[in-house]
């Protein structure tokens, strides 16, 4: 009977102390909060950006339907019919170990990748104007004791990503998950 009360007595025991420890526990209400939407933020015209081992300013954009082939040149590229060439004045400097393009001949994790995103249509990429045009600055290999350079990077968008006011129209320039942004709508006013 003795053991009997023991082990009542103990069972008992065992489960209040159970029933303690869960009720001591912390209680948490699972709620599940959307994730915020990331903001993006826009570099000014004029500002000196860093991207990695590169250090650049957009100095002007512009939309243009032809492009000289050099200053004061009777000829010109023209653009795919139904599209345009969107200029941007650049001032780069490389601060890097080994001399790199600002744009490489091909698109790396390593490289910058300038593109025009039209809202959430495949992106726009930099023309290559080869070495007919001086001023093309994807032309040019930089190293860090170097002056910086000042010259054009082209883009060719369509006239209808242009003039569609309503869909984002985003300057990137990215590299190893860094990006600087401008917002083309507003710089093109």
């Amino acid at each position: 009977m003795k053991t009997k009360k023991i082990f009542l007595i103990m069972s008992l025991l065992t489960v209040s102390i159970i029933l303690s420890a869960c009720e001591t526990g912390t209680r948490t209400a699972n709620l599940s909060l959307p994730e915020p939407e990331p903001v993006e933020v826009y570099a000014p015209l004029g500002e000196l950006q860093s991207l990695n081992d590169w250090e650049f300013t957009l100095n002007s954009v512009e939309a243009v339907s032809e492009l000289p082939l050099s200053e004061g040149s009777p000829l010109s590229f023209q653009p795919r019919e139904g599209n345009l060439f969107v200029v941007a004045n650049m001032t780069v400097q490389y601060t890097g170990d080994f001399p790199q393009r600002f744009i490489p001949e091909v698109i790396t994790a390593m490289t910058v990748n300038p593109t025009i995103r039209y809202g959430n249509r495949r992106p726009f990429s930099v023309v290559n104007l080869g070495r007919q045009n001086p001023q093309d600055i994807s032309n040019y290999r930089l190293s860090s004791e170097e002056e910086p350079l000042t010259g054009l990077l082209v883009f060719e968008i369509s006239q209808s990503a242009y003039d569609d006011k309503d869909a984002e129209l985003i300057m990137s320039f990215a590299q190893h998950g860094n990006a600087v942004l401008y917002d083309l709508r507003e710089l093109l006013r």
